[in-house]
This record gives C-alpha cells, sequence and structure tokens, in this order.
C-alpha cells in the first residue's frame, strides 16, 4: 500500500484535498476528495493513465466553502461522505424556494452517504468520524488501512477545535489509540485566538446601545453564535432573545437545540424594532434574508447589523446604520497543535493552512515528521514499507525517528476489537467548555468602568488658592458655554468598534453632514469629564467597497 496527499485548491481557498490509496483497489488507485471548495476540478487532479478513480467526497463541514463546487465534481453513483449533521445543514441550503443555486441538488441529496460508527468503503479501507469541535456539524475521519499484510491507521481533522462548538465536543479521541498518520490545519497566525469571544462581546455591545441588532452568518455560524447567544443571555443578564429565523430557525429545531432565551422563526421574521437579536443567513447581505432584514435597516442610524466571516473582516456597504463586519474564526493555535500532537503522537504529521502563507517554520518540534504543505504538488507519505520523511530532514534525523515509533500492526484491527471511539454529537451547550470568555463578554455588555472619584480639596489647599487662577478656571468655563450656545447641539452615541476604532453614531444628524467632512466635536464635560476639541479627518474607506462585499459573497451565495 501507498499513501499520497495532495492539496487541489491552495491558491483559491485551501480547505480541499485528496488522499490517493495506492495497492488498495485492484489495479488502480482509489482516490478520496476531502471537500469540493472554490476552484476545485476532480477530473483535472485524476491521472486516469495510472488508473485514479474517485471513491468519494468526503464532506468535513457545512460551510458553503467545503461544497461551494459540489455540483460540478460530483460525478453519478459518486458516494458523498458526511456525518449527519452536515448533511443536514447541506441539504437544508439545497431545498426550498431560495435554496443555492446548484445544477444538480437531487442528485447530490440522494448520494449523501451518512457516517455513523465504522463504515466499509471498500475491502481493505474503512472509516469511523470522530468529534473535533470547530462548527456545529464538523467531523474528522480515523481510517483504517489493510493491504493483507498489516494495516495502518490516518486521522483527518483538518478542522479541529479543543473547545466545544454550539454543544459539538471538542478533538476527542481514546488515549489508547495508535495513529500512523494524521492531517490537520496549521495554526493560523494572523488572526486572534480570542475572535468569539471578542464577536459575542461586540454583538452584546450592540445590544445595550442599539435599537435593533441584526446577525448574519453562513449556516453553521449562524447556529453556533445563536447558541452561544442564548447562553451569554443568562451570563451577563442581557434580556433580550436571539432569533434565528428562516432555515438557522429550521435547523435550530431539526439539530434539536433548545434555550429559553432562544426563539426559532423557522417561516419568517419579527418587525426589526429592538425585541432582539435576529440572526439570519447569508453571512453577506446583498440577497436572501440577510438582505431584506438589512434594507429594512440600512437608513436606521440607531441600527447595528454585523456580519460574521471567516476570512479578514472587510468594510460592508454603506449605510446610515451601523454595519460591520467581525472574524468569527474558531480554529486550532499554536498551544493546542502542540497538546494535540502530544496527545496522539502520530509517526506522520500533515499541516496545510488555508492560506498561501504558512506559519514560519515548524509549529511544533518533535519526534515525528513534519509536513508543511503550502502547493498542490503530490507528496508521497508511505512508499510500501516505511513512513516517508520530508526532504528537508536528514537520514540520520529520519532513521531516530522511525526507531522511536511502536510496532503498531500486530494489535487487534480497531474496528474490529478497537476502543470504542465517540461519534460527532450535539450536547448541552456550556459556555466554559467553547472557548468564550464570560468575564470579558460580560465587561461590554452595559458595565462600563466606575468612575474615579476625585478627592475633595481640603481647606489648606482651598485657602491657597489665588485669584487669578480661579479668574482663569471661570473664563475657560464661560467660553465652553460661549462656545456651546454658539453652535448646534447634537447628541450621540460611543460605539466601540474593535481594535483601536472608537465612532460616534449621532442620534439626530444635521442634513449638512456629509461623508467625507472635517467636523470639530466638543465633548460635554458633564458626561465624559473632560472638553476637548479635536479636528479630525474621517477616513475615505469608512464607506464600504461594495465590489469586496460581492466578491466574498462568491462563495456564499445562499439565498433564504
Amino acid at each position: 500500500m501507498r499513501l499520497h496527499y495532495q492539496r487541489v485548491n491552495p491558491d483559491t481557498g485551501g480547505e480541499s484535498f485528496c488522499l490517493r490509496f495506492e495497492g488498495v483497489v485492484p489495479d488502480g488507485v482509489g482516490c478520496l476528495l476531502f471537500n469540493a471548495g472554490r476552484g476545485v476540478d476532480v477530473e483535472a487532479i485524476l491521472d486516469a493513465d495510472r488508473g485514479e478513480s474517485l471513491l468519494g467526497i468526503v464532506l468535513t463541514s457545512a460551510h458553503p466553502e467545503c461544497y461551494s463546487a459540489l455540483d460540478s465534481n460530483v460525478s453519478e453513483n459518486v458516494p458523498i461522505y458526511a456525518t449527519r449533521e452536515t448533511a443536514q445543514i447541506v441539504a437544508a441550503s439545497l431545498t426550498g424556494s431560495k435554496a443555492r443555486s446548484m445544477d444538480h441538488p437531487e442528485r447530490i441529496l440522494d448520494q449523501f452517504v451518512v457516517i455513523d460508527g465504522w463504515n466499509q468503503l471498500l475491502e481493505g479501507l474503512s472509516v469511523h468520524p470522530v468529534p473535533v469541535g470547530h462548527a456545529p456539524g464538523t467531523a474528522g475521519f480515523l481510517f483504517e488501512i489493510d493491504d493483507g499484510n498489516a494495516f495502518r491507521t490516518v486521522l483527518v481533522a483538518n478542522e479541529y477545535t479543543e473547545d466545544a462548538a454550539a454543544g459539538f465536543q471538542g478533538l476527542s479521541l481514546p488515549p489508547e489509540l495508535d495513529l500512523d498518520a494524521v492531517v490537520l490545519d496549521a495554526p493560523d497566525q494572523t488572526h486572534s485566538p480570542n475572535s468569539l469571544t471578542e464577536a459575542c462581546g461586540v454583538i452584546c455591545d450592540r445590544v445595550s446601545t442599539a435599537s435593533s441588532v441584526l446577525v448574519t452568518a453562513d449556516e453553521p455560524t449562524a447556529l453556533h453564535v445563536t447558541a452561544l447567544l442564548g447562553e451569554l443571555s443568562n451570563g451577563i443578564g442581557m434580556p433580550e432573545l436571539t432569533i434565528p429565523v428562516g432555515r438557522i430557525g429550521a435547523l435550530w429545531e431539526q439539530l434539536g437545540y433548545t434555550n429559553q432565551n432562544v426563539r426559532p422563526m423557522p417561516d419568517g421574521a419579527p418587525p426589526m424594532d429592538g425585541n432582539g437579536v435576529v440572526v439570519a443567513t447569508p453571512a453577506t447581505p446583498i440577497e436572501g434574508r440577510s438582505k431584506r432584514l438589512f434594507d429594512g435597516l440600512v437608513d436606521d442610524p440607531s441600527a447595528a447589523v454585523i456580519r460574521l466571516t471567516h476570512r479578514d473582516a472587510t468594510p460592508m456597504a454603506a449605510a446610515r446604520c451601523m454595519a460591520q463586519s467581525l472574524p468569527w474564526r474558531h480554529e486550532p493555535t499554536e498551544s493546542s497543535l502542540a497538546s494535540v500532537l502530544e496527545s496522539l503522537d502520530p509517526v506522520q504529521v500533515v499541516l496545510a493552512n488555508r492560506t498561501t502563507t504558512m506559519t514560519t517554520g515548524t509549529p511544533v518540534q518533535r519526534d515525528s515528521f513534519v509536513w508543511e504543505v503550502s502547493d498542490d504538488l503530490v507528496y508521497t507519505l508511505y512508499d510500501g514499507s516505511e513512513w516517508v520523511a520530508p526532504a528537508e530532514l536528514d537520514a540520520e534525523a529520519a532513521s531516530r525517528i522511525r526507531r522511536q515509533q511502536p510496532d503498531r500492526y500486530d494489535a487487534p484491527r480497531l474496528s474490529e476489537y478497537g476502543p470504542p471511539i465517540e461519534l460527532p454529537r450535539r450536547e448541552r451547550v456550556d459556555i466554559t467548555t467553547e472557548g468564550v470568555d464570560l468575564g470579558a463578554v460580560d465587561a461590554r455588555f452595559g458595565h462600563p468602568p466606575e468612575p474615579v472619584a476625585s478627592e475633595p480639596a481640603s481647606p489648606a489647599a482651598s485657602d491657597a488658592m489665588t485669584i487669578d487662577s480661579a479668574l482663569d478656571i471661570i473664563r475657560s468655563n464661560l467660553s465652553t458655554v460661549e462656545a456651546i450656545l454658539d453652535q448646534e447641539p447634537h447628541t450621540a452615541t460611543v460605539v466601540d468598534a474593535g481594535g483601536d476604532i472608537c465612532l460616534l453614531r449621532i442620534s439626530d444628524p444635521d442634513p449638512a453632514f456629509e461623508h467625507g467632512q472635517s467636523v470639530e466635536l466638543l465633548v460635554d464635560p458633564l458626561t465624559a469629564g473632560v472638553t476637548e476639541s479635536v479636528t479630525e479627518e474621517s477616513e475615505a474607506h469608512t464607506a464600504a467597497q461594495l465590489d469586496g462585499e460581492r466578491s466574498d459573497a462568491t462563495d456564499e451565495t445562499i439565498q433564504n
């Protein structure tokens, strides 16, 4: 048996790759495609002269980017393997009056094969799903390969977290399980590991300041944020309901979620009048239910629209409402990668990143072969006799690593006698296992820091105050009063937009205000504790470029 690995769309998404099993299929090479993302052309990567054929397509999650090219890559009678929850979420996006546009949705649904326990794909190749967190329905897949001489184990957990995701347990395997090879996502050093806490904090902050709040996301993310907001309502005392609408409301019920702070509305949407946080799809609100709700808020300066994105947070379309994009990335960190590899102790480690820029250097130094793959070349991981070392590893080091690995091939087959392996299943949502910092969110939800009271001046200090200094203070105060009387006052709400960006939302803006205009602000000392005049240029990119939004929408054109 020979095993090969290839990333198939590193420049257009990076979520798709192929495993080639040579010597398992008689007189040929059996190939499994993991995720059919943007830019994937399965016919172009299969070599017919070598007898390569597609055994099936495995969906590791129900994010749209994992199946956006499914219709152009699935052939008749080719199974699509997934967990039950992933199949449910994808099916919801492909059916209904506002379904995702695909050429053969009925055939795709007919060819779904739910993997629930050990499943024999063909003689000598079996697979079992494992919990990996990340998002609702996401799963890893444990493969047992038997070529008649020995068996080997390969774990694919390209999307994983140690934290749970909306009740779906993080990466979990029996401690006594021996693994030969693992395929994982490398940590992405370009984003904050606390993005879920930051996003939830911003949403809860908007609840306390905005008249209406709309959150847009793809299906798994929308389910995830709905579950977290429902639990946060208890933890921080947020009285508003979370209302998943359309297919998110339907999926909430289908997957068995319940929470007294969540009121699903599968068949409609409430009026956006501040009665709760409404969650809708798609993530980019230029179509479907998200667009209809966004259109109702676009001219309301007191409303807030928040888009959750897996990519960099880009500006949203120009609007009078508060509209912003926030990153929602529940992915491995360097510490979690080190912890997982220490626990699994594999011989072969394949790391890939969703971006073409890999981490600098090997994320962990350990006694394993570590491959960092950022291109679309085919790499041989097992050559028929031993696990292959990366080319940059010298022969002495490779020999030392092989000697330290135990003999795994005399043990009983996992599928017949191995330890019980948990299935990806939804459990009760517990905020402490979800990776969200409740204290940080609570600090943003209507609990500003208490002002520090100034010490009263002592009699001696009062007596020492000169008449001139007292007059200076009076003149300063009179100047402030005159400035306020000479200008039309406006009431504004301070909005923390994250990072070092702080915005002022004018409650009743003068028609004379124009985008890009320079204005002089006078902060009321009665509410801010300080008087200052600041002249500031508005940045040219405050109004978002709609073209950027439409580019992102290419991958997530789910209408609802």
